[in-house]
């Protein structure tokens, strides 16, 4: 495996984004390519004279992204293929580009830096280590039992949702419950909506899974019942404790409606 050099001191960025950027650039400019792996996490830390915790924050971030994956037993391994990133003239005179920003906006987007990874990753340990007797290496499909008996409960209380742990299933992200939830659904019997606008990567998900997708329009209230109805959709896909991108709350109207049958 080739060396990798960074000068962290040269960038007033938290470290561990440095690094991300760092592998990111060099996956995007084909130094890193397709099924190469990274250093692992021990090994970078020591060649940028780091902690282990750093690096690990900053391959979760290329995880998330999808540029990078975790294999069992060999590391982290390149997964993006998509094209090179083109070169771009640094020499610019245009001061929107080297300006620091200050406040992030963009969606999806965390503050990495403010979360306490030392002490979660203490506690977790900690945790593991006196429960290790009773450790489940293979969990329940659906998410363990338990956790699920409380969401359903949770979910009468907060929201008067009558449901119970079956009907519960239990993901680590929206992208991949919305991904389970398409495999259960045929794709001849089912109408989708989704809200407009509305998040987009469920959306995606659903017209990759071959589903016909209609986008509803909102009101004040939230979905258009008017609107959903002429849709003949018998799924909607909503966001019902505060709506991406208004920000709204559903009223019981929209939480009250059923599909045609």
């Amino acid at each position: 495996m080739r060396e990798f050099s960074l000068n962290l001191l040269s960038s007033k960025k938290p470290i561990f984004f440095q690094i991300y950027r760092y592998f990111k650039n060099e996956i995007l400019d084909g130094q890193l390519q397709y099924d190469d792996l990274l250093p692992s996490i021990r090994s970078c830390a020591q060649s940028f004279e780091v902690s282990k915790n750093t690096v690990e924050v900053a391959y979760q971030l290329l995880v998330s992204e999808e540029y990078i994956r975790n294999i069992p037993k060999k590391g982290y391994k390149v997964v993006y293929q998509g094209e090179t990133k083109p070169q771009h003239n640094t020499s610019t005179s245009d001061p929107s580009l080297t300006q620091t920003i200050r406040y992030d906006f963009r969606y999806g987007n965390i503050e990495l830096n403010t979360f306490p990874f030392h002490h979660w990753n203490k506690v977790r340990n900690t945790c593991i280590a006196y429960n290790q007797s009773n450790y489940i290496v293979e969990g329940k499909a659906q998410g363990e039992y338990v956790l699920r008996k409380e969401l359903a409960r949770l979910l009468y209380e907060a929201r008067g949702v009558i449901s119970n742990p079956e009907q519960i299933i239990v993901g680590s992200t929206p992208q991949q419950l919305v991904s389970l939830l398409c495999q259960m659904l045929e794709t001849d019997k089912h109408i989708i909506g989704v809200e407009n606008p509305g998040y987009d990567g469920a959306r995606n998900t659903f017209l990759n899974y071959g589903f016909q997708v209609h986008p509803i329009p909102l009101t004040e209230d939230g979905v258009s019942i008017h609107e959903l109805k002429n849709s003949h959709a018998n799924i909607m896909y909503v966001s019902p404790s505060q709506q991406f991108m208004n920000r709204m709350t559903l009223s019981q109207t929209t939480m009250a409606w059923q599909p045609p049958r």
